[in-house]
């Protein structure tokens, strides 16, 4: 049975406004990231869903509950879903503060792969997402929309399905992606847009 994905990337949150690292930090949208996800829910008025598929952090959680206003779908939280603990103590924390009382973990991160003290391993977080993918993949619904975050979303192309160069190629906010998928579980992209002048 072919499916169709819709990927959503969250709006813009609060830590990504302050310039924070997020790991799992779990803060909300901004009004900005409210009216980016709007977009996307109007957008996505008249597109038959069977569920929606969203990471627990609530910056993810918030924009699938405003998408959900628009259309008809159950909202299933999917911990897999959860973004890359990249960050690990760093969660919180400007670039400045962690620079000043990490310097250590701080130059860790100038290696994509790599992750900061009490952060999740890349090993483990690739296999993490390809794990909850194939999940989703094999559930019964055929029309999925996966509210996340750009890692996730960008990990799978990348890692799994060697679709993109860079796995944060839709690490912008309010980014969407249709794909369909094959009986062999091949995904295609069949459109990419980002909400923008919002």
């Amino acid at each position: 049975m072919k499916k169709t994905l819709y990927f959503i990337r969250h709006g813009e949150s609060r830590d990504e406004a302050e310039g924070w690292f997020s790991g799992h930090s779990d803060h909300p949208l901004t009004e900005q990231g409210q009216k980016q996800m709007h977009h996307i829910g109007f957008r996505f008025h008249v597109t038959p869903l069977d569920a929606i598929y969203v990471s627990p952090l609530e910056r993810a959680h918030e924009a699938a509950r405003i998408i959900g206003r628009y259309v008809l779908a159950n909202i299933i939280v999917e911990g897999g879903l959860t973004d890359w603990n990249r960050e690990g103590l760093l969660t919180g924390l400007t670039p400045e503060q962690a620079q000043r009382h990490y310097p250590e973990e701080v130059r860790k991160l100038a290696y994509y792969r790599s992750h900061a003290l009490q952060g999740e391993k890349y090993e483990d977080f690739v296999r993490r997402v390809h794990q909850t993918f194939e999940k989703i993949l094999a559930s019964d619904e055929d029309r999925i929309m996966i509210v996340a975050h750009g890692r996730v979303i960008g990990t799978w192309l990348k890692e799994i399905h060697a679709i993109s160069d860079d796995p944060q190629q839709i690490d912008h906010p309010a980014h969407a992606l249709e794909m369909r998928v094959n009986r062999k579980l091949q995904p295609e992209i069949l459109n990419s847009y980002v909400i923008q002048g919002v």
